[in-house]
């Protein structure tokens, strides 16, 4: 899958970033597991199935989502710590370090103002070193919510009904 300018003695990472579903076919992603290629999947806007992401990805830690194209400037800090973290050496002298969860990030705006929509919100697993343990749990949260119109105000009231949360 990497040919020219490939490093055998360094680690190779796939970014694959999609808007919506996948072309890439089960024998592309055996191909990369067997080459020793670590997929990271992005996902963009409310047409991205999270869990097709997950098929993509070499692990669910690997998948991260954006509600809309104005959001992935935040998500790049986020895939490079996921890929440099992998490719920090052990020190044999030094403990290892298990991971903490960071705090629930704010929902992100509502991917419709009326109708079914999307909201996203992640926290990052931080502080992993030296070989230790990844954050036990999900770094993303997903709620798939009803917006309304509130007949009082005249607006529209943003994702305010919960309709599925994976």
């Amino acid at each position: 899958m990497f040919g020219v300018g490939d490093r055998p003695d360094a680690p190779d990472y796939l970014i694959v970033l999609t808007d919506g579903g996948s072309n890439l076919e089960q024998t592309q992603k055996a191909g990369a597991k067997l080459a020793n290629i670590t997929v990271v999947a992005v996902g963009v806007g409310p047409d991205t199935l999270s869990r097709e992401l997950e098929i993509i990805a070499t692990a669910p830690d690997r998948v991260f989502l954006a509600s809309a194209f104005s959001q992935l400037n935040s998500l790049v800090p986020k895939v490079v710590k996921n890929v440099c973290e992998d490719i920090t050496p052990v020190d044999p002298n030094l403990p290892p370090v298990d991971g903490q969860w960071s705090l629930w990030e704010l929902w992100s705006s509502c991917s419709e103002t009326c109708g079914v929509g999307q909201q996203i919100r992640t926290r990052s697993c931080l502080g992993r070193a030296n070989g230790g343990m990844d954050c036990p749990g999900e770094s993303k949260y997903l709620a798939r919510r009803r917006s309304s119109k509130d007949p009082l105000a005249l607006h529209y009231s943003e994702c305010d009904v919960v309709l599925s949360q994976f």
